[in-house]
């Protein structure tokens, strides 16, 4: 019996591992981010991705200031960013419309060819051309030329 409730002891701890919830809008995550851009882990960047949510619009400082930190990682950590999703629970719609509406100026022709040229896995390929197709989108938007 002790046996078998250390499994599932074991078990639910891989589930919950797998599946990490966090607080959505956490502006201390932003922060964390931004103190770590030359040194961004997946722990650091997954806990990022997971804050966004669509109740953050009433939260203007969250919401142009996660944006903004959001170019930034995928400018300087692509491999750190895509890596990031193992562990987290994120809303890869949502990074897609925040993508394809910067809140600031950004050099999407950059960011663009940095994520182009990042190998991802097999099953993150159709999500890396989603953000391709979001940073073409916000590069017309803001008179920037991509070509692809």
């Amino acid at each position: 019996m002790i046996k078998l409730t250390g499994f599932y002891t074991l078990l639910l701890l891989g589930f919950l591992w797998t599946n990490i919830q966090c607080e959505k809008c956490d502006i201390a995550k932003v922060v964390r981010v931004n103190e770590n851009l030359d040194n961004l882990t997946t722990e650091i960047v997954g806990e990022l991705l997971c804050t966004f949510d669509t109740t953050c619009t009433v939260n203007v400082e969250f919401s142009q200031w996660s944006n903004e930190t959001l170019f930034n990682v995928l400018q300087s950590s692509p491999e750190t960013f895509f890596q990031s999703f193992k562990h987290y629970n994120v809303d890869k719609e949502l990074l897609l419309r925040e993508i394809a509406e910067p809140t600031a100026k950004i050099d999407l022709k950059t960011i663009y060819w940095k994520i182009k040229h990042t190998q991802v896995s097999a099953d993150k390929e159709t999500f890396k051309t989603g953000i391709l197709n979001s940073l073409a989108k916000a590069a017309e938007k803001g008179g920037q030329r991509i070509e692809r």
